[in-house]
């Protein structure tokens, strides 16, 4: 890619962080013919834009960990309702699920019906609950309470 523009070369490292890649500034810029600062300019500009972590020699993917529920809440939401009902045709009337917590299983649980029960731990879904379906708390001990 020599001679690439900085825009597209930057939309492509971009779209590598967004696929969870890692990034090596020494790699990109043996990649993309261009010199280690022009690749850590891109970098910068990244990070500045929340699009990924410096770090030396290159950069990391942003972590879901590190963005709110409320904010992985709207992100894909279209995409994990579509799973959510995807996997509730995997769930019969006599099952029970177990959740973990998380923006993609609190979608499940929204759009599980009130004939099915799941569990849950107590962590992000306890604040967003789903208004349906029977609902367990999963507590350390293993013991399950009605909540």
């Amino acid at each position: 890619m020599h001679g690439s523009s900085g825009a597209l070369r930057k939309n492509e490292i971009e779209s590598r962080l967004l696929r969870g890649l890692s990034v090596n500034a020494t790699a990109l810029a043996k990649e993309f013919l261009v010199s280690e600062d022009a690749i850590r300019r891109d970098l910068r500009a990244l990070a500045a834009e929340g699009k990924c972590k410096r770090v030396y020699g290159g950069g990391l993917p942003i972590s879901p960990d590190g963005v709110s529920l409320e904010h992985r809440l709207l992100s894909h939401s279209k995409e994990k309702r579509a799973l959510a009902l995807a996997a509730l045709t995997l769930v019969s009337e006599a099952s029970t699920v177990f959740l973990d917590s998380g923006s993609t299983n609190l979608a499940l649980a929204r759009e599980m019906p009130p004939d099915r029960s799941y569990n849950r731990h107590k962590f992000d879904l306890n604040r967003k609950r789903p208004p349906r379906a029977k609902e367990f708390q999963s507590h350390c001990s293993g013991r399950r309470d009605r909540s």
